[in-house]
């Protein structure tokens, strides 16, 4: 895992990834406080660096979940390839619509979507935070990518 060079760096990654999750930076605020707080409790500082990191990961996401709706997962068969024009389509979408799209995603690719943009877990901790293996976080991560693009895309009219 990279190594974070301030705690600061790891409570604003904390708290971006509880903001995405619930767009709302009082509740967001909230859970993350509460998350440390329990974290601090049940553990007393007996965790090396990256366990605890996993559990106030995991301990925002729980709570963060608690707090907003997600979708069930679709099934349906994800191509294994991003669209060709996937970074022009996320590059060119207004902000908000990319944020609330992101927040309709279906779990776990919604969480692991947005802590990988964030760059704060590798993806081992991001196994262990999720509770699943490498090849369900793999297939999360794609499938939510492209849910993602698909509800950015703009279609423009042909002039």
């Amino acid at each position: 895992m990279a190594e974070r060079t301030e705690d600061s760096d790891f409570f604003q990654d904390l708290h971006r990834f509880a903001f995405v999750l619930t767009r709302n930076a009082d509740t967001a605020r909230r859970i993350v406080t509460e998350s440390l707080d329990e974290a601090l409790q049940r553990h007393r500082g007996h965790l090396e660096h990256e366990r605890w990191v996993v559990l106030c990961f995991q301990g925002v996401r729980k709570r963060a979940l608690a707090n907003v709706t997600t979708p069930k997962p679709a099934l349906r068969n994800v191509p294994d390839e991003l669209p060709p024009d996937a970074d022009r389509v996320l590059a060119d979408a207004d902000p908000d619509l990319v944020l609330a799209a992101l927040h309709n995603l279906p779990e776990p690719g919604r969480s692991a979507l947005v802590v990988l943009l964030l760059k704060v877990l590798d993806a081992e901790a991001m196994e262990k935070m999720l509770g699943v293996g490498l090849g369900e976080l793999s297939d999360a991560v794609h499938a939510a990518r492209l849910s993602l693009i698909e509800a950015c895309r703009v279609v423009r009219p042909v002039s």
